[in-house]
């Protein structure tokens, strides 16, 4: 009865939108044929909102769909199926055959198919995401921001066993009804066959408006099966053949979308256990473990999600081949091939655009990294990731005040989320607004206290306003977490306030929580044992660097960190005067280097040659080798994550004061001392850097500049075991003597 009323309700929009007459559905699908099914028991009416543009023929100018999508083919959105069980265990339905039918329709070439991630994002905004029913306005509100002009609109009901869907296709703005299907089978089993089969029916409907269906283009990989059989190829081949499995995958996106990732993993594993050649639900928890920190358990995942990727769609694969060999420096350029025809083939699949971005960020690329974020934001993105990546390339660019405004932006169109809030405070904190920055991350954490960021965001504003018993108890909380990243953040944080306040020995004892924070080793133990070796050399004891460093460059190997150790081990080689062993890490690393990564690797390997240099006080060779490390520097870089700006300059100056050019060394120091976010992890030249300049001012006579100098140097180190002749030094020149 609750779909008959379905159908009466449908037929009155219809008449009262239009007076032009439209078909009915065919009569075998009719509300009486409906209803003499024998035996039948479970009734699941699933509701599917297919989005369709107009034809190019008919769309003279750029103002509809192709301004929103940038496409000319046909485009589809599947909206979540409207659960009027009253079973809330079938809830998961509501977007597991979302799924199911954007997997389907994924298949096709010529269908841009709106992922499901994008669709939560509108339904997120809108604050309708976990509605049991979508109403008209909002499938006209998601007509208007995905640019289309059709929609599917249905429902899913439970009687027994017996199983039945049924669409209609009508008008998004109208409600005119353009054609409707129903697919039945004997119990939820069959979901699979079924959704093959609507997605069928969907398709010809597709052809039959005249979109012609092509070959998908080669893979990086070869497939195991052909990508020309299209739609032909069912669910069950293309993901799993476990209703079970598929239940705990849908269940995890779900969280996954939510930004609950621990919670999500937990199903995602769920998954992988019951079919371990689900390559889905590999990859998405090869990302979730990424983002909780998990770079080896992410590594394990998607190995495997490649493995099986033959079984996937042609754009699943590009995104898992994406994935798995951007996170490679041998294999990057194939990872940016991958994700390169995955939009090319689907020019809205956000993953892949967004991954192929935050890829050339990483690589220096920030101006064509910010013209995907910024294609995103055109396609009407409200990712919180996307807005916050956006803004770290303006910044890169030199760009702070444009950086805030679009934290901003997105802070007032969304006043709920937390992300919103920690985003502007990073902004903030870039443009040494620490105060402000800390409110906005007081309400960030209200908003989301799961959020890990916003923890060791405020740890980095606490900091730099050098509240060290702030920071002190905030990177307590991270290190008392049961979480190998927060306790992995704790102990950087507090390594990090030792280089502020000059104290080896406690400095080691936090580099080696970091290098145990996780249960097997990898970027952030090799990262950690780099920490100790700066602590070592910061005393001279470059043999006992050396050590650390050897373990870190088996801790990274093949990983993107070991380039910044092997530049560090050449410089600790050179501090030992083992200069040939210098030459050949510097040689090692630039050996590395690549058309796709020179920007970053040639930079780092001039920082090192001018380091050493340095070293054997050869200070021309120095100098020029650190005037083009810093030529090469972004505008800007991130707050919460080390850069090579601070170490550059103070290099120089150093490399300066070696050559006798105080004048030239004092606006390298000055640049440190007055910087705003760069010294963050740059603790050790931040604090010398003051020394530096009391010394420069006194001996040029100025003695207010050389006390304030030396006062900020003392204050830093007194209570230390850091350059106690230094600081020795600098309170003689305090008393007057």
């Amino acid at each position: 009865m609750k779909d008959v009323g379905v159908d009466l309700r449908a037929a009155r929009r219809r008449l009262e939108s239009t007076s032009q007459q439209v078909p009915l559905a065919a009569a075998a699908h009719g509300p009486v044929a409906m209803y003499v099914m024998a035996g039948a028991a479970l009734v699941v009416a699933i509701s599917v909102a297919v989005l369709v543009l107009r034809k190019p023929a008919e769309r003279p100018t750029e103002s509809d769909a192709t301004a929103k999508t940038g496409s000319n083919k046909q485009s589809v959105a599947v909206l979540y199926f409207d659960n009027t069980t009253g079973d809330k265990q079938l809830d998961w339905l509501r977007t597991g055959i979302t799924e199911m039918v954007v997997t389907d329709l994924s298949q096709s070439q010529d269908l841009e198919v709106v992922g499901t991630d994008r669709l939560y994002e509108i339904l997120a905004e809108l604050k309708r995401a976990d509605d049991k029913t979508l109403s008209p306005d909002v499938i006209r509100e998601i007509a208007q921001r995905t640019g289309v002009d059709n929609v599917i609109v249905g429902s899913y009901m439970k009687s027994g066993d017996a199983v039945r869907i049924n669409v209609r296709l009508q008008e998004a703005k109208t409600g005119r009804i353009v054609t409707s299907e129903r697919v039945e089978g004997p119990n939820s089993s069959s979901l699979f066959a079924m959704v093959d089969d609507l997605s069928r029916r969907i398709r010809s409907k597709f052809e039959s408006l005249g979109a012609g269906l092509s070959n998908a283009p080669t893979l990086l990989t070869a497939p195991g099966a052909s990508t020309a059989d299209g739609l032909d190829r069912g669910l069950g081949d293309v993901t799993t053949s476990s209703i079970e499995a598929y239940r705990n995958y849908t269940e995890g996106v779900n969280l996954h979308e939510r930004y609950r990732e621990a919670e999500a993993a937990t199903l995602f594993e769920k998954a992988i256990s019951i079919d371990p050649a689900f390559a889905m639900a590999d990859i998405k928890l090869a990302v979730t473990e990424f983002n909780l920190g998990h770079q080896d358990l992410s590594d394990k995942y998607a190995t495997s999600a490649l493995k099986h990727s033959d079984r996937l769609t042609p754009r699943e694969r590009f995104y898992i081949e994406g994935y798995y060999y951007t996170q490679r420096p041998a294999t990057i350029g194939r990872g940016l091939e991958a994700y390169q025809k995955c939009i090319d083939l689907d020019a809205g699949h956000q993953a892949c655009r967004h991954n192929l971005a935050l890829t050339l960020t990483t690589m220096g690329r920030f101006q064509e990294s910010a013209s995907h974020y910024e294609e995103l934001l055109r396609r009407g993105s409200t990712n919180p990731s996307t807005f916050s990546k956006l803004s770290g390339n303006y910044n890169s660019l030199g760009q702070p005040d444009k950086a805030l405004a679009i934290t901003q932006a997105f802070s007032k169109r969304n006043p709920e989320s937390g992300a919103g809030d920690r985003g502007v405070a990073l902004a903030l904190i870039v443009n040494g607004r620490y105060e402000e920055a800390l409110q906005e991350l007081s309400r960030a954490a209200m908003l989301d206290p799961t959020d890990p960021s916003v923890l060791l965001s405020r740890a980095v504003a606490q900091t730099l306003r050098e509240d060290w018993p702030a920071a002190r108890e905030t990177a307590a909380a991270l290190s008392a977490s049961p979480d190998e990243t927060r306790k992995w953040n704790g102990a950087i944080v507090q390594q990090n306030i030792s280089q502020f306040t000059g104290r080896q020995a406690d400095g080691l004892m936090w580099a080696d929580r970091a290098i145990t924070a996780y249960k097997v080793p990898g970027t952030r133990s090799a990262i950690g044992h780099r920490v100790a070796a700066t602590f070592y050399l910061s005393k001279l004891q470059a043999p006992q660097a050396i050590a650390q460093l050897q373990k870190a460059l088996i801790d990274s190997k093949g990983l993107p960190e070991e380039v910044n150790v092997q530049a560090a081990i050449g410089v600790a080689y050179a501090m030992a005067s083992r200069f040939k062993e210098a030459d050949d890490a510097i040689a090692a690393l630039a050996a590395t280097s690549d058309p796709l990564t020179a920007a970053t690797t040639n930079r780092t390997a001039s920082l090192a040659r001018g380091q050493v240099a340095l070293v054997r006080k050869n200070y021309e060779t120095a100098i020029a080798q650190l005037t083009a490390a810093q030529a090469a520097l972004p505008a800007g870089s991130s707050p919460i994550a080390p850069s090579q700006h601070v170490p550059t300059w103070f290099a120089l100056g150093e490399a300066d004061m070696g050559a006798n050019k105080p004048a030239e060394a004092e606006p390298w120091f000055q640049k440190i001392a007055t910087s705003t976010y760069q010294h963050n992890f740059g603790g050790f030249e931040y604090v010398r850097s003051f020394y530096y300049l009391g010394r420069i001012y006194d001996a040029a006579g100025d003695a207010t500049k050389s006390r304030e100098a030396y006062r900020r140097f003392v204050g830093f180190w007194k209570d230390g075991d850091l350059d106690r002749d230094r600081v020795a030094e600098a309170e003689r020149k305090l008393r007057g003597q």
